[in-house]
């Protein structure tokens, strides 16, 4: 489980970093009209990302804690 959401994760961080890369181009090519969906993509996907992290990382540690507990 904690395999998907790290998978979950990168992707989300992928798309993030593909946005940028896409608006940036965009932003130099043809202005702010053409860039900005991108700009606001990148944004959605590093909430996402932030989201999906945090998740992850709280499900381990009750993993972690539910171990212990065994």
């Amino acid at each position: 489980m904690l395999s998907v959401l790290k998978i979950l994760e990168m992707a989300w961080l992928a798309i993030c970093v593909f946005s940028l890369v896409m608006g940036a181009y965009l932003f130099n090519t043809q202005g702010w009209e053409a860039s900005q969906w991108f700009f606001g993509g990148a944004f959605m996907a590093a909430m996402f990302y932030a989201f999906r992290r945090r998740m992850r990382l709280r499900m381990e540690r009750e993993a972690a804690e539910q171990k212990d507990r065994e």
